[in-house]
């Protein structure tokens, strides 16, 4: 449907869902994947207590024609439900030294299998494993492992772990991935840390930024990072670093005033091909010029709190699961 609130010849159309039934918005193959699980837990992520969870919900959304090809139910271990080759099975306890371990489960020719363990590390309200698709690779991350802090590097294909790096201390960390490889920085609810990068091969992370607190969003594309850091009480900076050099393509104070991305959960800032940031926030869908860090309104939209987004082309999709479990197209002329 068309919405009275876009701006500049945008077009909004929306496609409603019934009441909590997904709760993710991810992309794969090009194809939008919306899923959901019987605990209420985001995914795919296989984030359960209880290894086998049945009842895990996906649906693949048309992007151009906004109607669903296909709604499935099935085991939450299980990559094929949500379109992937590999999946991390995150099992943990919270509270237990030791006592949460990682697997990654697998397509094979006649199905699925899971994996040996390939990370034990121990929940805490902030050491909790983290995971990101990029560049050809399932990359996982925990602080707190039973090897210190570090990261697995994953055929996206096959499962098998093809590096394990040592890593900074950083709790609550955001994850973005380019074609340079993955960066890494302190969220806003994070104790502390600086702005890493990591590429395939490489024995150690390179430090890319000293940040004195944390960052508030970053997001990647192409040879591309972007990252909000908190300069309090200043505003924020906002840094591109291209390729692999560590002296910031643009380096400006930054003026959006939005919301804080936190480690763990979805990202709720995307970048697409052209090199610009989308977000939504306030009420209204914006576009951050990836050259200037000019903020651009480009639809009204009927949400106040961030949403999962993604960009394919010329149009952003988030979905509006607190308020009213809808997937909304913002497409630009």
């Amino acid at each position: 449907m068309p919405a009275a609130g876009a701006s500049g010849g945008a077009t909004v159309a929306s496609l409603r869902f019934t009441h909590g039934l997904y709760d993710a918005l991810t992309v794969a193959g090009g194809r939008l994947i919306l899923s959901g699980g019987p605990d209420g837990s985001p995914l795919p992520a296989a984030r359960h207590d209880a290894p086998g969870l049945t009842g895990c919900r996906a649906a693949t959304v048309d992007p151009a024609t906004m109607t669903v090809t296909g709604r499935r139910t099935g085991n939450c271990d299980d990559p094929r439900l949500f379109d992937q080759a590999t999946l991390v099975v995150n099992d943990f306890t919270n509270g237990n030294p030791d006592g949460s371990h990682v697997q990654i489960a697998h397509v094979t020719g006649g199905g699925f299998a899971v994996g040996p363990v390939v990370m034990t590390y121990s929940e805490l309200s902030d050491t909790d494993a983290e995971w990101l698709y990029g560049d050809g690779y399932l990359w996982l991350f925990d602080c707190l492992t039973t090897a210190g802090s570090e990261l697995l590097r994953i055929s996206a294909t096959t499962g098998a772990v093809l590096q394990t790096v040592r890593m900074p201390q950083i709790d609550r960390p955001l994850l973005a991935v380019d074609d340079d490889g993955l960066w890494l920085a302190p969220a806003v609810n994070s104790s502390s840390g600086s702005i890493y990068r990591l590429a395939p091969g490489m024995a150690r992370p390179v430090l890319v930024r000293h940040i004195h607190s944390d960052a508030y969003w970053m997001a990647a594309a192409g040879h591309s990072l972007w990252v909000s850091v908190n300069d309090h009480p200043k505003p924020p900076t906002l840094l591109r670093f291209d390729g692999t050099s560590t002296k910031p393509s643009l380096d400006i104070a930054f003026r959006g005033g939005f919301y804080g991305q936190f480690g763990y959960g979805q990202p709720h800032f995307a970048a697409d091909a052209a090199g610009d940031i989308w977000t939504v926030a306030s009420g209204h869908l914006y576009r951050i010029d990836g050259e200037t860090g000019r903020v651009a309104t480009v639809a009204t939209v009927p949400t106040h709190f961030p949403s999962p987004i993604a960009v394919l082309g010329r149009h952003a999709f988030f979905y509006n699961a607190p308020v009213e479990n809808a997937l909304y197209r913002v497409t630009l002329p």
